[in-house]
């Protein structure tokens, strides 16, 4: 089963690199090695090489002859700004050494920012869509469940995106148009052409496959989900990783967390800014925020206070992960009575150098 997932997701991998990329965002794909003798400590070093090694390239791509004194003065915060996200392609560990094949995704405008540099011309923004029909996949240990009774991924994941997404998110019959067009073989392969009559049946702009690989009981293994975004004009996977608070963790605890990670980031897809609303935004206030919250309800919270309170046109919100979201408030006005309504409602509001961070604790 593990030997399916990897093929799959290095077949993705080359399928997304020959895809042309939006003017506003990039992949660079980084070899990168890690040592030590904790595995996970060598991978999480690969990474942090990726990372820095992606933003290296992509300044030098620009022309820059110091391109590596420039990003060695970027800070944490900017460098946050300017990766949109990694995707570990594949790993090999010999002995003490982690040999990772990485895919780094950054945001051009904000590479160019921190290279003061201007805009480029002609950028094209890119369009995030709303309307967004969900799969699941269970991987088991024999063998992947889609539309099987044995997914028991569906069910948790159901309760989670009808309560933080409240009717926002689409959910397939499993009719026998749907079963035709796919099921557990073709999860990782099938292409937005071959789903174009799900599209037109469901009215959705996006599909997503969201593709569970569970952690092990009885072990810090993390749970690992792929989200297979098909869309008309191509495909873009992000992966998540949700670690265990520790071993003992049981199996639907696990199962719990990680349906809550999925319907935290397809919300947070979901209700990205249509293209429609750009111009708008345009003119708006523009408040960078930070969410920190421990548990997905906690986010959940936040989230739904934002977007209720006075003045508030749009909550942004591109870069996910599992402890904490970046994004920006569109606020007609000012924020202060923004802030004040987060108060009543228990937000806490903390005013940063970069923007507000918010908890509720």
């Amino acid at each position: 089963m593990k030997r399916w997932i990897l093929a799959a997701m290095v077949a993705l991998a080359v399928q997304a690199a020959a895809m042309p990329a939006s003017a506003a965002i990039q992949e660079m794909r980084v070899l990168a090695v890690g040592v030590d003798d904790s595995s996970r400590k060598a991978e999480d070093k690969a990474l942090d090489y990726a990372r820095n090694r992606a933003v290296y390239l992509a300044a030098r791509k620009l022309g820059l002859p110091n391109a590596h004194e420039q990003v060695s003065t970027f800070t944490p915060a900017q460098f946050r700004e300017i990766i949109r996200g990694t995707r570990v392609v594949r790993t090999r560990r010999e002995g003490t050494i982690t040999y990772s094949e990485i895919n780094v995704t950054l945001v051009d405008e904000a590479l160019r920012r921190a290279l003061k540099l201007p805009p480029a011309e002609n950028t094209v923004p890119e369009v995030k869509m709303r309307g967004i029909l969900l799969l699941s996949v269970y991987v088991g240990h024999e063998r992947a469940y889609l539309w099987e009774k044995e997914n028991a991924l569906r069910e948790p994941l159901v309760t989670e995106i009808r309560r933080q997404a409240r009717g926002g998110i689409l959910l397939p019959g499993g009719n026998l148009q749907d079963l035709r067009l796919i099921d557990y073989q073709n999860a990782l392969t099938v292409t937005p052409e071959e789903l174009m009559p799900m599209f037109s049946r469901y009215g959705a702009e996006e599909i997503i496959v969201a593709v569970l690989t569970p952690g092990a009981p009885g072990t810090m293994d993390a749970a690992n989900v792929l989200l297979r975004r098909l869309r008309p004009d191509g495909v873009r996977n992000e992966l998540l990783e949700i670690m265990p608070e520790d071993s003992e963790e049981t199996s639907p605890v696990r199962l719990e967390k990680a349906a809550a990670a999925i319907a935290q980031a397809v919300t947070s897809i979901a209700t990205a800014t249509a293209e429609g609303e750009q111009a708008i935004q345009q003119d708006a206030t523009q408040i960078p925020v930070r969410f920190a919250y421990t548990v997905p309800k906690e986010f959940a919270r936040m989230q739904e206070a934002i977007r209720h309170a006075p003045g508030v046109i749009f909550l942004d919100l591109p870069r996910i992960a599992l402890a904490q979201v970046d994004g920006t408030i569109y606020l007609k006005g000012d924020g202060e009575g923004l802030k004040q309504a987060l108060t009543k409602q228990g937000v806490i509001v903390t005013v940063t150098a970069a923007g507000w961070r918010l908890s509720v604790r």
